[in-house]
């Protein structure tokens, strides 16, 4: 599991109103337990970034999940029979035969806005698996569907311009305050930009 699920207070608090446990403070704990009540449908609860992939004993079989805008990374591989994946292409490279540039390194240099948002790396043989998609590893085989898609999931605008302030407001305030759950001091890098200013902003009026 890499990343955060910045919501998992409230889903524990469903998770035990449904008869769950918890050992832990953790919100990796509270991912597995969302895994083991709602399957594959547990990602549509989370609110964070994530890649991580939980290996079903009772079924023999490996489900994987990368999180809808894809801000942590997964990469892939199935070299001689072995599936193999990792958060960084680095990882993988032990377990090729050669590590070798893409043929497709060439279409990658010319669309540097398009290769993110598809399965090619610069590596070959290694793949990076889609944002907003989950997928189920068994019996040698890799089956990959999508569960998110941005334009299905689009907010109405309010028309008047105060309004739209006063939405854009709300939702960017509630992004921060969730994203400052810690049980360490926290703290944030200002480069000068309107987006980390307005970060630090949001931070200061928050705390």
């Amino acid at each position: 599991f890499n990343g955060e699920i910045y919501n998992f207070i409230e889903i524990k608090k469903e998770l035990k109103s449904l008869g769950c446990t918890f050992k832990t403070n953790s919100d990796t704990e509270v991912l597995l337990n969302a895994y083991i009540k709602w399957k594959d449908k547990c990602v549509l609860k989370f609110n964070g970034m994530w890649s991580f992939a939980i290996w079903d004993n009772h079924k023999k079989e490996l489900f994987l999940s990368r999180d809808r805008f894809g801000k942590k990374p997964m990469f892939y591989s199935k070299i001689n029979g072995k599936f193999i994946f990792a958060s960084e292409m680095k990882a993988i490279y032990p377990f090729l035969n050669k590590v070798d540039i893409s043929q497709e390194f060439h279409w990658m240099k010319n669309n540097i806005f398009l290769y993110e948002s598809s399965e090619k790396c610069l590596v070959n043989d290694i793949k990076r698996f889609p944002k907003g998609s989950n997928g189920i590893y068994k019996n040698g085989k890799l089956k990959i569907y999508r569960y998110w898609n941005t334009l299905d999931h689009l907010h109405d605008t309010p028309r008047d311009y105060k309004d739209q302030v006063k939405q854009f407001r709300d939702l960017f305030l509630d992004a921060c305050k969730i994203r400052m759950r810690s049980d360490v001091p926290i703290g944030t890098a200002l480069s000068g930009g309107l987006d980390s200013s307005a970060t630090i902003g949001a931070m200061a009026h928050l705390s």
